[in-house]
C-alpha cells in the first residue's frame, strides 16, 4: 500500500469545516519545508 500525505486546507477549521488536500509525496516534501508549514505539526499515522 502507498503512503498517503495529506494536510488541512485551512490549519484553523475544526469540525465539519475542515477540508483536507491530498498531496504526492513531492508535494508534502516541498510543503514540509516551505515557510506556509513553519510552526506546523507533523505527525506519521499507521506506521
Amino acid at each position: 500500500m502507498a503512503t498517503q500525505y495529506f494536510r488541512k486546507k485551512d490549519p484553523c477549521a475544526e469540525g465539519s469545516a475542515i477540508c483536507w488536500i491530498e498531496m504526492t509525496g513531492q508535494e508534502f516534501y516541498a510543503f514540509v519545508n516551505s515557510a506556509e508549514a513553519e510552526g506546523a505539526v507533523f505527525y506519521l499515522h499507521g506506521r
